[in-house]
């Protein structure tokens, strides 16, 4: 079974954004993030043996956001929380029961 999500650790605002695609009002082709979903989520970053694990495998996960599932969720998607903005590098559906939604991420330079 599985387990259910405290809605009161959600407490960060983050905004998925998708890549870029198409092109601008003057054919070129467009580098803008496209806004998505709003949903609220808790910002942890790696500890323990999460980031033993992330550093042994050569990863550069810094950080999890921890939300309701949602679908959609690919790797190589943005999240947007408090002006900084960090890649998708796993989404991860925990236990696979479309309820919990963990995304780990690392942070996009400007």
């Amino acid at each position: 079974m599985a387990r259910a999500i405290n809605p009161g650790k959600l407490k960060n605002r983050i905004t998925f954004l998708s890549p870029p695609s198409g092109r601008n009002r003057f054919g070129e082709l467009s580098d803008e993030w496209t806004p998505g979903r709003t949903e609220w989520a808790s910002k942890e970053p790696l500890i323990g043996r999460e980031l033993f694990a992330a550093m042994t495998a050569g990863t550069v996960v810094e950080v999890k956001f921890r939300l309701r599932y949602i679908p959609g969720v690919r790797p190589g998607m943005r999240i947007r929380h408090d002006g900084e903005e960090y890649e998708i590098i796993s989404p991860v559906d925990v236990e696979a029961a479309h309820v919990e939604l963990v995304c780990y991420c690392k942070a996009v330079e400007p």
